[in-house]
């Protein structure tokens, strides 16, 4: 089936009198045919992008060929639960809104591959997004880390910056297949040791943050491409540092380094 994206001009044929009936009347009387309802229901990508939304209607889990949807910076107080049914939903994204919570019904969402729900007012999460590979939760008010997003094995992007997350869980060890973790502009003051089991990282943004070392385990992370500890409180780099040989981008501006690399001076 041709993708199809819908823009502002369908918007109230969408979201106006979703049960079927009344929507067949609605068409008819608007002398538009049938197939465009059948194409509507067919719909595979939505993008409703700064369109001044402030209410979504339950009807939306209809759109089960959806796999993409957009309603990134709206006025969206609450994500029905009836989105459980958008099961072939790949792609999410809710930033920009006024969220403070997701229903765990969409949990459901099995084949959920992207999600992004930052510059929200989101204070926890707790979805368990099997397929998850990439997820942005920046610019929310997240205190703590949750322990959920541990749980997010297939999870390879992360993005939990700009928060108020004062320290990183054990947990994090789990995520051995994330290969990007910015968790800049936070609250940190040491990083938890089993961040160093994530093998498979290749960048890392702890910036902004009042970190005051680093562990020698940091050589453990053999395929690390680019590290920012830029604005912290560091004084002084690991030796083992000289042994990371993938590492080619290292920002430590606004430090008091004393032994930086020759290679990045």
């Amino acid at each position: 089936m041709k993708k199809m994206t819908i823009h502002s001009r369908y918007i109230n044929i969408i979201l106006i009198l979703m049960d079927r009936p009344v929507i067949v009347k609605f068409l008819k009387d608007n002398g538009l045919n049938i197939s465009f309802w059948n194409q509507i229901c067919n719909l595979e990508s939505i993008d409703l992008n700064s369109k001044h939304i402030d209410d979504i209607p339950d009807e939306i889990g209809i759109l089960t060929n959806l796999f993409n949807l957009n309603l990134s910076y709206n006025q969206i107080c609450k994500i029905p639960k009836s989105l459980k049914s958008n099961l072939n939903l790949k792609s999410l994204n809710i930033c920009g809104n006024y969220l403070t919570d997701l229903p765990k019904e969409l949990s459901s969402l099995n084949c959920l591959k992207e999600l992004n729900v930052s510059n929200n007012f989101l204070s926890s999460f707790s979805l368990e997004l099997k397929s998850l590979k990439s997820l942005i939760i920046s610019k929310n008010n997240l205190c703590i880390f949750p322990r959920e997003i541990c749980k997010l094995k297939r999870l390879e992007y992360l993005d939990i910056s700009k928060n108020k997350i004062t320290n990183i869980p054990t947990e994090i060890g789990n995520l051995k297949n994330l290969k990007e973790f910015d968790i800049s502009s936070n609250s940190l003051t040491y990083i938890n040791l089993h961040l160093y089991r994530l093998i498979q990282l290749t960048f890392l943004n702890i910036s902004n943050n009042a970190v005051k070392s680093l562990s020698e385990d940091l050589s453990k992370l053999v395929n690390l491409k680019e590290l920012d500890v830029s604005f912290n409180g560091l004084y002084i780099f690991p030796y083992s540092i000289n042994e990371m040989t993938s590492l080619h981008t290292l920002s430590y501006e606004y430090n008091t380094i004393i032994n930086v690399p020759s290679k990045f001076i």
